[in-house]
């Protein structure tokens, strides 16, 4: 039988607040995903094989709900920073 490592990662705050510009906000994101992607460094250097991340994995829930009309824009941003960011790592 083998062993699958699974970590579950959380950073800290990541939560952006609604009050953030566009360009603010996205950079913001790009901060998370630094936090994450390290996290999920560190626990591939620890053996884990699977990694889950938390719901509103770049913490934009709140920015979304104050800024609806910059959203679908937004989002395909963010999206895209986060599968080159975390697909780089997994990749690794």
């Amino acid at each position: 039988m083998s062993t699958i490592r699974v970590a579950a990662l959380q950073p800290k705050r990541r939560t952006l607040s609604f009050k953030l510009s566009y360009a603010e906000a996205l950079e913001q994101v790009r901060r998370n995903l630094d936090e994450l992607a390290g996290l999920a460094e560190d626990a591939a250097r620890q053996g884990c094989q699977i990694i889950g991340f938390p719901e509103d994995t770049l913490g934009t829930l709140e920015w979304e709900a104050g800024n609806p009309g910059q959203l679908h824009t937004f989002l395909r941003e963010a999206e895209a920073l986060m599968l080159e960011r975390l697909g780089a790592v997994a990749a690794k």
